[in-house]
């Protein structure tokens, strides 16, 4: 038994200003079936530099489920409520959430305009998710993912944006789940609308789209989910939906910002530091939760353009402050970070290559994965190649470096690149390692 069964389970919507919106499912999401929720609201406070990856939303329940963040992400013009975030987010449950119960999202800061969906689906016994891949349009009505291993997946295309318009059109081969507005009253520009639509199939790419809308700051996402064993043997490595980023352009000799950390098997913490140093500091830790992480790979392009990456195993579970900490000011910075599972914990990573340039090739291999962070001036939107999930993408704050952080599917080559190409730029990448099998165990059983 696969995916199957995709059932809506509520929404609700608001257009009064606060931080929590609660749902009380339709019906009983009982233990042991998959419980997707999908949210929007207006965005944080943010300038549209920083558009893209977000750290806004959270999910809970009154029954304590663990909740993934399968991605968010926000489109905005460069101001607190004028655009829109969405974001999608998953569990297993352990404990069956009644019709007497809540869901909640969560917002870091007041916002009027909120909406939460509720879908179950079933899956085969003894097994559990994974995120393959997330594709992202920014100001766009599609997104894609592209390629992928040959599997069956369950597809979810999310997408949220300012407007009043409740008669969308999915796209031909998806099953629209939900389309909500907060309000049909007031401006248009300061209501949220929320279009949720699903797909299971075996492919290896895709593209969803959401049509006939009329909308402003627009941001479509697509989730691809697959089934793995819950016992925990061999998977490929997977992105946990973990992942934050901030810029700073204030001259200091650090940068502080807090990533909330899932429980997965065989965790590793990627941290890529983007930044323009013409000075020449250097740094001097990076921490997660007070843990020192251990240096990657760093290139300076000899102009003050600089990259670095850092990582962690065994990230603690939770959340917590990364800081990146530096021997002298430093002009801008944008960093991000993000979280993979099914990483081997010995020897996690290896064929780490940096390049002044947009591209770059990493040695890898089926099951493995490939993350890479590019620092580019000048500070634009830019697009990460062909079959890469984009994680994060920000600026300094200002309208100077740019970082972005993408991963991708390992391939005997595999190719990261960005585009278009910058005028400034370097990148750097490396592959994660796939977590080895456990050995098989044996039951002897003695007759005397």
């Amino acid at each position: 038994m696969a995916f199957s069964g995709i059932t809506t389970r509520g929404s609700a919507v608001s257009n009064t200003s606060g931080t929590t919106l609660a749902v009380n499912p339709s019906a009983n999401i009982v233990a042991g079936l998959l419980a997707i929720v999908c949210c929007a609201s207006d965005n944080p406070d943010i300038s549209n530099a920083t558009r893209g990856s977000s750290a806004f939303h959270t999910v809970t329940d009154s029954k304590s489920n663990t909740w993934t963040k399968i991605g968010e992400y926000t489109e905005t013009e460069g101001a607190g409520s004028d655009g829109a975030t969405v974001s999608v987010w998953a569990s297993k449950l352990t404990t069956t959430i009644l019709t007497t119960d809540t869901i909640t999202i969560t917002l870091g800061a007041a916002r009027t305009d909120k909406i939460i969906s509720v879908m179950e689906a079933a899956m085969g016994s003894g097994k559990t998710f994974a995120v393959q891949a997330v594709g992202i349009g920014i100001n766009s009505l599609s997104a894609t993912i592209n390629p992928m291993p040959s599997r069956e997946y369950l597809l979810i295309g999310a997408a949220a944006s300012e407007g009043e318009d409740n008669a969308k059109t999915p796209d031909g081969d998806y099953t629209e789940r939900f389309d909500l507005i907060t309000s049909t009253t007031g401006n248009l520009d300061v209501n949220i609308a929320l279009h949720v639509q699903t797909r299971i199939t075996t492919l290896t790419s895709d593209t969803v789209t959401s049509s006939a809308w009329t909308n402003t700051n627009v941001i479509q996402t697509l989730s691809a989910l697959y089934e793995i064993d819950e016992s925990g043997g061999s998977s490929d490595v997977s992105f946990s939906g973990n992942v934050a980023s901030a810029g700073n352009r204030g001259f200091e000799n650090r940068i502080i910002f807090p990533l909330t950390v899932t429980p997965n098997t065989n965790r590793l913490l990627v941290i890529g530091i983007a930044g323009y140093i013409p000075g020449g500091a250097t740094i001097t830790s990076v921490k997660y939760g007070g843990v020192d992480c251990t240096h990657i790979i760093t290139l300076d392009d000899g102009g003050g353009t600089f990259n670095a990456l850092y990582r962690l195993t065994a990230p603690t579970v939770g959340t917590a402050n990364i800081e990146v900490l530096f021997n002298n000011v430093v002009n801008a910075l944008a960093c991000g970070a993000a979280v993979f599972y099914n990483v081997d914990q010995t020897t996690p990573i290896s064929n780490a290559v940096s390049d002044i340039a947009a591209t770059d090739n990493v040695s890898s291999a089926t099951g493995n994965l490939v993350v890479d962070c590019l620092a580019a001036y000048p500070d634009q939107d830019y697009v990460a190649g062909t079959g890469q999930s984009h994680l994060w993408q920000v600026n300094d704050g200002g309208a100077g470096v740019r970082g972005a952080m993408s991963y991708k599917s390992g391939e005997t080559t595999t190719t990261m690149s960005w585009s278009p190409a910058p005028d400034y730029p370097v990148i750097t990448a490396v592959n994660l390692n796939k977590a080895a099998a456990p050995p098989s165990s044996r039951r002897i059983f003695i007759i005397s």
